[in-house]
């Protein structure tokens, strides 16, 4: 190999990202626990699910007209549907969580249209 391909290959390597290990640690992490599924409430009026914050397991809620007004199912939809319609938006969902968590921690979060508004 040339002294010039030796010098690009060496630029090449020197401009990737770092490796993984030398990588900052995010300051907020927030996880999703698999099970147990999101549950409908009682009065169909909002979606529960479980997230994992710092080490804790937090029930979040997302209400029903939230999710109706930003995903889509039709008004009065069944719960089946609610629950589809959540795990198919579930990271956006969940990147409204964090963003919200980043700006009010709390022990409990409930999500609204509020926060998928684009205005916020």
């Amino acid at each position: 190999m040339t002294r010039s391909a030796q010098r690009l290959q060496g630029r090449a390597i020197d401009q990737q990202s770092p490796p993984p290990w030398r990588r900052p640690e995010p300051q907020f992490c927030i996880r999703k626990v698999l099970d147990p599924d999101p549950q409908v409430g009682a009065d169909s009026r909002c979606v529960s699910f479980i997230l994992l914050c710092r080490g804790q397991s937090m029930t979040c809620l997302i209400t029903r007209e939230a999710l109706e007004a930003y995903f889509w199912p039709a008004p009065g939809a069944a719960d089946g549907r609610m629950i589809k319609v959540f795990r198919d938006g579930f990271s956006r969902i969940e990147a409204t969580a964090q963003r919200k968590l980043l700006a009010r921690p709390s022990a409990h979060l409930e999500l609204t249209a509020a926060d998928f508004s684009k205005s916020r």
